[in-house]
């Protein structure tokens, strides 16, 4: 008797989240020398990186915890080089760039896309060295190249927090950020509001490093800046608001592409209780409430974005079956259990059932 696969599928929505941040030099009374606000991926790298240096970091968070608005801890990692300079099935840094500004619709800064592209082998040898494993073989994960490396054990937010308290960098809690200073065009100084509504300010001799990230949880700024997203749902975590943005606009920053938001298919629900497939193109499909095809799996960002908004932002499904699912790291199959608990994750012996 022929073994009867099961099906799972995803109920899922075009969630907006904002990607733009600023980083740059901005910065009283308490001494360090570089203040880093916000305690996410980026938050994290830029900490220990400093620390490495030598520098004395402190770190200002909002939030009562790291890691923040990261949706996977163990996401893909793009590189043209494997973790031991390897070339990714020929790929090289400039193939690396070439392709992003393409997807990205020729819209980035070309210096900045460069230099992430080259550094990016670079970066991964670093989490490397900080004991961070990745996956052997890269992927494609719509990089439009197999340059996708997955992570094994342990992920980024554990890996950058572990060696940031290694190196004495100074976390910071529960203090969201009320102002930004310059003084004389070097001294950047931060103040921020305690838990007792108090404020306190840190003055940093050598840098402020801007890793707040950005307003996806913002309804009124998304409204200002991109109102095609108005009404989309948010699954981005309640801290991403955006304030430090205007924070440094007030003192003089520029701001740059606020209008170009990333939409990714999400269930509806938090951060803790969502299931989905997409981050390997090969193991699913993408069907509307009619169960159609609605868009190449492996389309480009905007393309599929575009073709969510063509459904009528109704919700749309990612479909699998059990011999799929069962391949994924334990992280995705947890929450895709959880995700048929609470209603956002479908499963059943046939496609009808």
């Amino acid at each position: 008797m022929p073994n009867r696969r099961r099906f799972l599928a995803l109920a899922t929505l075009a969630s907006s989240a904002g990607l733009p941040f600023l980083s740059a030099c901005t910065s009283g009374t308490k001494q360090t020398d570089v203040v880093i606000i916000g305690a996410g991926h980026s938050g994290l790298a830029a900490a220990v990186s400093a620390a490495q240096q030598g520098a004395k970091v402190t770190v200002i968070e909002k939030r009562p915890f790291v890691g923040l608005n990261t949706h996977s801890d163990r996401g893909f990692f793009a590189s043209s080089l494997s973790p031991k300079g390897l070339p990714s099935y020929g790929d090289s840094p400039e193939n690396h760039f070439q392709q992003s500004y393409s997807a990205g619709s020729s819209l980035a800064d070309v210096e900045l896309l460069r230099t992430y592209a080259r550094k990016a082998p670079e970066t991964l040898a670093w989490l490397d060295s900080l004991g961070m494993r990745f996956a052997e073989n890269p992927i494609n994960s719509n990089s439009l190249w197999r340059r996708c490396y997955q992570p094994l054990h342990s992920g980024y937010t554990e890996t950058l927090y572990r060696e940031a308290l290694i190196r004495g960098v100074e976390f910071v809690f529960g203090h969201p950020v009320e102002s930004l200073a310059i003084r004389n065009d070097k001294t950047c100084s931060v103040s921020a509001k305690n838990v007792k509504g108090e404020s306190e300010t840190w003055e940093a001799r050598k840098a402020v490093i801007l890793c707040s990230g950005g307003f996806g949880a913002n309804k009124e700024l998304i409204a200002q800046y991109a109102p095609r997203y108005k009404d989309l749902n948010s699954d981005n975590e309640l801290g991403s608001t955006g304030e430090v943005l205007l924070l440094a606009q007030k003192i003089g920053a520029g701001l740059t592409g606020m209008d170009r938001i990333s939409c990714l298919p999400r269930p509806p629900g938090n951060l803790h209780s969502q299931g989905y497939l997409h981050l390997d193109l090969s193991r699913f499909l993408y069907i509307n409430g009619n169960g159609k095809r609605f868009v190449s799996e492996d389309a480009l960002r905007p393309q599929i974005t575009q073709a969510f908004f063509e459904q009528g932002n109704r919700n749309i499904f990612e479909i699998a079956d059990d011999a799929t699912v069962n391949g994924y790291q334990m992280d995705i199959q947890r929450d895709l259990w959880r995700g048929i608990e609470n209603g956002t994750v479908f499963r059943g012996k046939t496609l009808e059932r």
